[in-house]
Order: C-alpha cells, then sequence, then structure tokens
C-alpha cells in the first residue's frame, strides 16, 4: 500500500490480502501505467494476476471486500 501511495496520481488505496484484491483510486485528470504499477507490487513481493480498469468507486469496493469477508 505504501508503495501505491508514493505516486502523484494516487488518491486513495484499498488492499484486501484475504480476497488478493489491490485497488487503487486516482487523482481527476492523471494516470499510472500499468508497468508502473506492476513493478510497484512486484516490487512490494507480490505477484500481478491481472491489472482490470473500473469505474467502480471505492466505496463500493470496499463494501464488496466486506461482504466477502462475511
Amino acid at each position: 500500500e505504501k508503495r501505491l501511495r508514493q505516486f502523484p496520481a494516487t488518491a486513495d488505496v484499498l488492499v484486501s490480502l484475504e480476497q488478493r484484491l489491490v485497488a487503487v483510486a486516482l487523482k481527476d485528470d492523471t494516470d499510472i501505467s500499468d508497468a508502473s504499477l506492476t513493478e510497484a507490487l512486484e516490487g512490494a513481493g507480490y505477484a500481478v494476476k491481472a491489472i482490470r480498469r473500473t469505474e467502480t468507486s471505492m466505496a463500493t469496493l470496499r463494501e464488496q471486500v466486506k461482504a466477502g469477508r462475511e
């Protein structure tokens, strides 16, 4: 999470180790390349299976993660 927050474009980060999910919300009109995200995650010791871009809000993703724990 710390590595992802270091990107200037990062607005928010959600990590769920249980669900093997990392979500990064970007600031308006900014982007982080898939290669940079992969490098940051692999540098932290995680394997990247896929990167999917979505318009789903962080609040919704947090609800889905929480529901997955129940």
